[in-house]
């Protein structure tokens, strides 16, 4: 499971009995993709049928029933017989996380997880946008500068009203990034609502889309004494951020800067790991950062990086767009 490039908002606090409850799917559900890799798939029917006797050991009889029928009429009385197993297995792992009525949890099949890799090593083909969903509405977190959406006037806050024609109201997180992704060359088209204008239909092509996480701009603070300070804009927080972070670190240092701006405006977030690293420059050796689960054990991240930035004055900039690791960072 998992909820994007990086968790974008806190999870709203869960029941402990649905936490396990899920837990132990979740323990099946890889116990399960760990022997097929080993041994290769099964048929489908036996596929569903291992999990549907899971479920039932977890319900009550009420549910066991319901399970039951539900299964019978699939195979009973569906029309296109054979039903594909696979689909009804992948389709009943969604609606378990799904149960959770929890917008920022979501299942990712096997083919979604390796798109979502993609995604945070920095490249990926689509329009350029991370979206959410805000009060039931597919929603634009923050388009990526210089990307297809960015240049089709996508901005922070847009609602996606519709995606080549479907309505996207109820549909999943998940659902709606798969439409809007895509080959290169493709043209997806959406029908858009921003601010108080009315709804818009935009085509937009989609691209190979190359995430540049980090940049750096040396500007002038006064021409009389020639000082600068450093702009750093951080779109995101990929799996190499940290690593171009620490070069153009070397380079701010190099050039004395008197002050630094950390631009992480219309920042979704990404991988922690890359924003502990980064944090880690602003912070001295022993300070930390707490990461804080549901039950309310405390993991402490130690800052690895050696606070090179840290006696520099810094101004941090955030907007409604910023998010998930550029929150940490900035905190």
């Amino acid at each position: 499971m998992t909820n994007g490039a990086g968790p974008k908002y806190a999870a709203e606090p869960r029941r402990k009995g649905s936490r396990r409850l899920v837990g132990l799917l979740v323990i099946f559900l890889i116990g399960l993709w760990l022997g097929w890799w080993v041994r290769g798939l099964p048929d489908q029917s036996s596929v569903v049928g291992a999990l549907i006797s899971k479920l039932k050991t977890l319900g009550t009889a009420e549910d066991s029933a319901a399970l039951d029928q539900v299964w019978q009429s699939i195979n009973g009385e569906f029309v296109n017989q054979p039903v594909d197993g696979s689909k009804l297995f992948q389709g009943a792992i969604s609606g378990i996380v799904d149960s959770l009525h929890d917008p920022y949890s979501i299942y990712l099949s096997p083919s979604e997880t390796q798109n979502f890799i993609k995604e945070i090593q920095g490249t990926f083909e689509g329009i350029g946008a991370e979206v959410g969903i805000k009060r039931g509405q597919l929603t634009v977190i923050a388009p990526l500068s210089g990307s297809p959406a960015d240049q089709a006037g996508l901005s922070v806050g847009s609602l996606i009203l519709e995606i080549d024609d479907q309505p996207t109201s109820g549909m999943s997180l998940d659902e709606a990034v798969q439409k809007l992704r895509g080959a290169q060359g493709t043209v997806v088209k959406l029908n858009v609502k921003s601010g108080e204008a009315p709804p818009r239909i935009i085509e937009i092509t989609r691209d190979k889309i190359e995430v540049k996480s980090v940049t750096l701009e040396m500007r002038p603070v006064s021409q009389a004494t020639g000082e600068s300070y450093a702009y750093i804009k951080l779109s995101s927080f990929t799996e190499t951020t940290d690593v171009e972070f620490k070069k153009l670190t070397r380079e701010l240092l190099v050039n004395k800067s008197a002050g630094i701006v950390l631009d992480m405006r219309n920042n979704p977030g990404g991988v922690l790991e890359s924003a502990i690293n980064i944090a880690g420059a602003f912070l001295e050796k022993d300070d930390t950062i707490l990461f804080e689960e549901q039950a309310g054990q405390r993991t402490p991240y130690r800052a690895t990086a050696t606070g090179d930035l840290k006696d520099i004055p810094t101004v941090v900039m955030l907007n409604g767009g910023s998010a998930s690791a550029s929150e940490i960072v900035a905190g």
